[in-house]
């Protein structure tokens, strides 16, 4: 978290919360000083649903694919834009998700 906000405060990266909105309100939103209050976004995942669940290979890699595509078609983001994605992940592996250039 120290680093995350490093990164937004003064190296310039935005933050994209996709937690859900019972995550925020379990967790909190970040409270970034007044120099970062516009680098963040919330955009929250969307779980498919359950009859899809079941006709796709792979349910959460494609929710994070179709959360990747929704990133990268917002107007503040672009080829080089740096970000960090915040989630619920518990895991500390999994708690950064990037984005390559070729997927924004």
């Amino acid at each position: 978290p120290a680093q995350a906000l490093d990164m937004v405060t003064s190296q310039g990266y935005l933050i994209i919360d996709v937690r859900s909105e019972n995550d925020k309100a379990k967790a909190g939103v970040p409270q970034l000083p007044s120099n970062a209050k516009n680098k963040i976004i919330a955009l929250p995942l969307e779980e498919l649903p359950n009859k899809i669940k079941g006709m796709v290979r792979n349910a959460k890699r494609a929710e994070a694919e179709i959360a990747a595509l929704k990133i990268s078609y917002l107007k503040r983001i672009g080829k080089g834009s740096n970000i960090v994605v915040m989630d619920s992940s518990v895991h500390p592996r999994q708690r950064s998700a990037f984005l390559s250039e070729d997927e924004l």
